[in-house]
């Protein structure tokens, strides 16, 4: 395939890009989620929830910090959640201002359907390609993603939103260690103080 009538290929590719993006979210996600069966689930509500069953249990804070919101953001995630009944919130009997947040039973099974959708529509769109461009198509990925990240806490960040089971060969992984000399801590292995971090509007979800 060429690059029809673009002269510049980078220009190309940042539209690629993009189509890119927005293929995978519609397909992977919007479509996804209107498999799923919760009423007004977004795509944000969704890495809240997929955040939190990583990281097993945690509070307002950590999850801030790990999809890179403002506290404020995550507080009224964590609320719509509750509200779905996707998610349990368990107040400290010493700080009721404190709580430590889990998946309920059900969130824990979106979770899992959701996971199982995505397999299989990914599989079925792998499936038309031949296998040489599902290579090349992973090749790419992994070498965009090393060289897509400069700075070190948006590695954490990535590393945080993270579906690949945590390993050293991780190209996240890697990716800190060729930026920083170091490997990213995957965020759900540390807890956190779950102090308030400043306000902020919630993102468009």
């Amino acid at each position: 395939m060429t690059y029809m009538n673009c002269t510049d290929a980078t220009a190309y590719m940042g539209q690629l890009a993009d189509l890119f993006a927005r293929a995978v979210s519609e397909t992977l996600t919007t479509e996804v989620l209107r498999g799923v069966g919760v009423e007004g689930m977004t795509p944000s509500l969704l890495a809240a929830l997929e955040c939190l069953h990583r990281r097993g249990v945690g509070g307002v804070g950590d999850l801030a910090r790990d999809l890179g919101v403002t506290y404020a953001a995550a507080s009224q995630f964590a609320a719509r959640l509750e509200q779905k009944g996707l998610l349990v919130r368990q107040h400290d009997a010493r700080d009721r201002r404190r709580a430590a947040l889990r998946l309920s039973t059900r969130g824990a099974q979106v979770v899992d359907q959701v996971a199982r959708l995505r397999a299989d529509r990914l599989q079925a769109i792998l499936a038309r390609m031949p296998e040489e461009q599902r290579q090349a198509l992973l090749d790419a990925l992994e070498a965009f993603l090393f060289h897509a990240f400069e700075d070190a806490a948006a590695i954490e960040r990535l590393c945080g939103r993270c579906r690949i089971p945590h390993s050293p060969q991780c190209v996240v992984n890697q990716m800190a260690l060729a930026r920083t000399g170091r490997g990213v801590k995957r965020p759900c292995c540390t807890p956190r103080s779950d102090a308030p971090e400043g306000g902020g509007t919630v993102p468009n979800a």
